[in-house]
């Protein structure tokens, strides 16, 4: 299986494309989830995030650097289609994306976002355990840093 990865630096039309994918997939998984499509193109200059998806699939995951503490990045979203389910594509997505951000983009890919609706079970069998607020007032469950290393190696 083949990944695209797509940095909102490189290209932000592209990434927003590929973010509000995810996004829209997201959204249906729940009926809690009613998360901004895209976002806005005025932020493009400040902000730094990435998509990583299947090649020619919707899906994926979506992370963005905390602002602030740019060696940091978090999933803010994932989605795959139903198709994929069950076959660790997450798991293998997280660690392609680790690996990509740590060695290209010098940051750490350790925590996840959680929204409401948000399975926090699968998160916790991925291996992300330990709670922590964010500033915009939802949780982040933050993986072991021997868990993150292997994230991004």
């Amino acid at each position: 299986m083949e990944f695209e990865f797509i940095s909102s630096k490189a290209d932000f039309t592209a990434f927003n494309e590929a973010r509000s994918g995810i996004v829209k997939l997201y959204n249906a998984s729940s009926a809690l989830h009613e998360e901004a499509e895209y976002l806005d193109p005025a932020i493009a200059d400040s902000f730094d995030a990435f998509v990583l998806r299947i090649k020619g699939e919707t899906g994926g995951i979506a992370m963005e650097k905390l602002i602030g503490n740019e060696r940091v990045a978090i999933i803010t979203f994932a989605a795959i289609e139903e198709k994929y389910r069950g076959n660790s594509i997450i798991k293998k997505m997280i660690a392609k994306a680790g690996t990509i951000i740590h060695k290209e983009h010098n940051a750490m890919l350790c925590a996840v976002q959680l929204n409401d609706g948000d399975d926090i079970g699968i998160w916790f069998h991925l291996g992300f355990v330990d709670k922590y607020p964010l500033e915009n007032g939802t949780l982040a469950l933050v993986a072991p840093a021997g868990l993150q290393a292997s994230y991004s190696l």
